[in-house]
């Protein structure tokens, strides 16, 4: 999987101001601006989700599927 290092950049910067804005409240905030401009990257962003999403469950699945269309945090019924 190849990351493109300045979307990675661009993405911790956007990840710490989400999580530092969003610290002390007890729901998701997918509509704050920082979390906004994750989904704006689009789908070269799509891998390091996927590794947060490994390393550090979070609310990222909001922003994948807003990305690509699919959720990954459904389960079958």
């Amino acid at each position: 999987m190849i990351i493109d290092e300045a979307v990675r950049a661009e993405f911790l910067k956007l990840r710490e101001e989400w999580k530092d804005d969003t610290a002390f409240l007890s729901w998701i905030v997918s509509d704050h601006k920082a979390y906004q401009g994750i989904i704006a990257l689009g789908m070269p962003v799509v891998p390091i989700l996927l590794q947060e999403m490994r390393d550090d469950p979070d609310w990222w699945g909001i922003a994948l599927e807003a990305i690509t269309g699919e959720n990954p945090c459904t389960f079958p019924e």
